[in-house]
């Protein structure tokens, strides 16, 4: 008798859990019409930029931090401000030539991404 109880019951409870998986598989998803991208070349370029200035600007006093990640945020700091400044000073000879070449090899990648 205990038996068939049980039985009945655990065969109750997996038949509830198989309507309401089939249900909720059932469902249909609205679609959605022409989805715009979420990602522009504008708003990355705008969040790069804020995000070194932020990282070149603050005060690490202010974090609050131990002394060896004060280092290694000063040294990253120090880092990236080299490396920018270096974007604009190095003139070697023969470097202009490639720095237009690289400016229109990203002009025709950034352009031909869009489309």
């Amino acid at each position: 008798m205990m038996f068939a109880l049980n039985a009945l019951l655990l065969a109750g409870i997996l038949i509830a859990i198989g309507v309401l998986l089939y249900l909720r598989m059932s469902r249909r998803l609205p679609e959605r019409p022409d989805e715009k991208p979420v990602y522009t070349l504008e708003a990355m370029t705008a969040f790069v930029k804020v995000a070194l200035h932020e990282m070149t600007s603050s005060n690490l006093i202010d974090f609050g931090l131990s002394e060896e990640e004060y280092r290694r945020r000063k040294n990253k700091r120090a880092e990236l401000k080299k490396a920018a400044a270096g974007l604009h000073v190095r003139r070697f000879a023969g470097q202009g030539v490639c720095e237009a070449g690289n400016r229109r090899f990203a002009r025709t990648a950034l352009q031909s991404g869009r489309q």
